[in-house]
């Protein structure tokens, strides 16, 4: 019985045994299987990390040639900062330079402004002694209220039949003043005033006196003829009174009527003195000439002598107007270098005639062209 019971026991410990080994061999199998998968994960993990350690390795290779790169363009840019100070160095120095520069430039900037100030008042002065200039030669353009009576003795012993003896008109004037030829030095244009109280006068000064006298029958509105004489056989009666009688050989020369043209002086060269060049002036008559744009106007106007009444001819034949432009002009025996109208005088220089006028207007166009530059 014990026997039978000790081999059942036995039996059933082999048995539970067995179950147990079996349980055991599950339990390590699972395990087993378990681990292998872990370690096939881990196997995979530490596949990647290789491939990771691999990347980084090769990212660390690609981060070490940038950091070399990134040393050499530091090294690079440290020269360029080096260069970059030298040159603000130099730029500073060149700004300083500048700025004492400028500071100079606005003195003498400064300066300046104070001197066009000072020149607009010198141009202003000067146009007005231009405008007075002008004036001067419109106040002189006729006879003065106190030679009316000299006027009238001209107009009485001188005119006929609606013609105007220009050589009379001269004797009756160099009688009555008195007016006689003197010479000047230095040479100087009086007024009409000043040559009736010192009672005489040189060639510009006479014609002076004959245009006025012209002017002065102009402003009468009256039709007369005015008539000079030219050298020709006959006998041309230039004054007569009674039992006087002043006369020269010659006719006379009509210069046409005395409302149909203007009255002028005209100076030219007649010669030289050594470097010095030697001239006279006469009286031409001829179209309004209305600025110096106009002068060519007087091309073939006519002439005579404000000292006899003789007719001297045209110019453009027998005295040479100058063109603008024509810088030799003035210089040869004939060229007219003076022209005196009723409201300015022309002077041919340097190849250019100029008025009293044009002057004016250069002295204002100054005037503009500062006041523009000291509003800049």
């Amino acid at each position: 019985m014990e026997s039978k019971y000790a081999w059942a026991f036995g039996c059933f410990a082999f048995m539970v045994a067995t179950v147990i080994l079996f349980n055991l061999n599950q339990g390590l199998d699972t395990q087993l299987a378990s681990t292998r998968s872990e370690l096939g994960q881990r196997n995979v993990d530490l596949q990647l990390s290789e491939q990771n350690v691999q990347r980084l390795e090769g990212e660390l290779q690609v981060a070490n040639i940038n950091l070399l790169i990134t040393r050499e363009e530091l090294g690079e840019t440290k020269d360029a900062l080096n260069l970059t100070q030298n040159e603000l160095a130099r730029t500073t120095a060149t700004l300083d330079l500048t700025r004492g520069e400028l500071e100079a430039t606005q003195y003498e900037l400064e300066s300046t402004v104070q001197e066009f100030g000072q020149l607009e008042e010198e141009i202003t002065e000067l146009g007005a002694s231009i405008n007075s200039s002008i004036q001067w030669f419109k106040g002189n353009a006729r006879m003065p209220v106190s030679m009316n009576d000299i006027y009238a003795d001209v107009r009485s012993a001188c005119e006929r039949g609606g013609v105007l003896n220009l050589g009379c008109a001269i004797f009756i004037m160099e009688r009555e003043i008195p007016f006689e030829y003197k010479d000047e030095s230095p040479d100087r244009l009086y007024s009409l005033l000043e040559m009736e109280r010192k009672e005489g006068g040189d060639c510009e000064d006479y014609s002076l006196l004959l245009k006025a006298l012209i002017n002065t029958f102009r402003e009468t509105g009256r039709d007369i003829e005015a008539e000079a004489w030219e050298s020709k056989p006959g006998t041309y009666v230039v004054y007569e009174e009674g039992s006087t009688i002043w006369y020269v050989a010659g006719e006379g020369k009509s210069l046409g009527n005395i409302q149909d043209f203007t009255p002028y002086v005209i100076c030219f060269v007649t010669g030289f003195q050594g470097s010095e060049f030697q001239g006279h002036c006469v009286v031409a008559v001829g179209d309004e000439v209305g600025g110096v744009e106009g002068l060519q106007a007087l091309e073939g106007a006519e002439t005579f002598e404000p000292q006899t009444g003789q007719y001297l001819g045209r110019i453009s034949e027998n005295y040479n107007l100058c063109d603008d432009g024509d810088e030799f002009c003035g210089t040869g025996v004939g060229d007219i270098i003076l022209l005196i109208a009723d409201g300015d005088l022309y002077q041919f220089s340097d190849g250019e005639w100029r008025g009293y006028e044009s002057y004016g207007k250069t002295a204002e166009e100054l005037k503009r062209e500062i006041r523009e530059f000291m509003r800049e």
